[in-house]
């Protein structure tokens, strides 16, 4: 095998085992259900942080690589472009969102958003994960014990 043939078998393999994981984790569902203008303000930039998006007993880990904005209109989550394949940006408006719980999951504390007549649900970590849970209670989002 050639470096060539290489590159080429390693570029269709990353691109393949992200397409993937957009399918497996639900990503790409809901940027069709929820997607993202372009020009909405931002209000709060959480920067760049950890998220699982899934169901409640197979989600998907995508670590370090996710971008979560915060607008009037919503929740803006979008991922790094060297993973973005099946994986544009997803607006969650707020009033889609249906209850919101701060757990504590692999000896850290997380948020977890639940979005209405959707079984995927959405893990957040660190600094964004608060940021979302206290602008959720702000939004009169509905929190779980």
């Amino acid at each position: 095998m050639t470096i060539e043939t290489g590159i080429i078998f390693f570029i269709i393999l990353w691109c393949l085992v992200i397409a993937i994981l957009s399918l497996v984790s639900g990503w790409y569902q809901l940027s069709k259900k929820y997607p993202c203008p372009a020009d909405l303000q931002i209000i709060h930039d959480c920067g760049l942080t950890s998220l699982t998006l899934g169901i409640p007993y197979f989600p998907v880990s995508f670590s370090n690589c996710v971008f979560v904005r915060i607008a009037n209109e919503g929740i803006i989550i979008s991922i790094l472009f060297l993973f973005r394949l099946l994986c544009p940006p997803i607006l969650i408006p707020w009033n889609e969102v249906e209850s919101v719980q701060r757990i504590r999951y692999m000896f850290m504390n997380s948020t977890l958003l639940n979005i209405k007549n959707n079984k995927r649900r959405f893990r957040f970590f660190w600094s964004a994960g608060d940021t979302l849970f206290e602008m959720c209670k702000q939004k009169g989002v509905k929190i779980n014990a």
